[in-house]
């Protein structure tokens, strides 16, 4: 759930920030409304910051939804925001080598 919930925030923020709104405002209405959440709460204002302290390590959450995704599998499920969200990390840790930075982070395969 929190992989849907980061790649979420990390949309919402990129589509604000393409339609030249104000990110804070968006970052308070959204965290004011039904989309309220911890992960926004948390690592919204961190974004924000350009502030990538990992309170939860990328390369950490790559593994556990690898973890996931192999038990899903193991199972017959199909979960594909959950396999969008690994390929996400797997971009950012593998490809980028931002395992260190926290999943926040994921914000840097759009902005640069």
């Amino acid at each position: 759930m929190i992989a849907g919930t980061m790649t979420g925030m990390t949309e919402m923020f990129v589509y604000a920030k393409a339609a030249g709104l104000d990110l804070e405002r968006i970052l308070q209405t959204v965290q004011g409304g039904s989309g309220e959440n911890f992960s926004l709460g948390s690592y919204g204002p961190q974004v924000l910051k350009n502030d990538y302290t990992p309170g939860f390590f990328a390369k950490h959450f790559l593994k556990d939804l690898r973890i996931a995704l192999e038990e899903a599998e193991r199972m017959k499920l199909d979960l594909p925001d959950t396999k969008e969200a690994k390929h996400l990390y797997e971009i950012l840790v593998d490809e980028k080598k931002l395992g260190d930075d926290g999943t926040q982070a994921l914000i840097k395969l759009w902005w640069k």
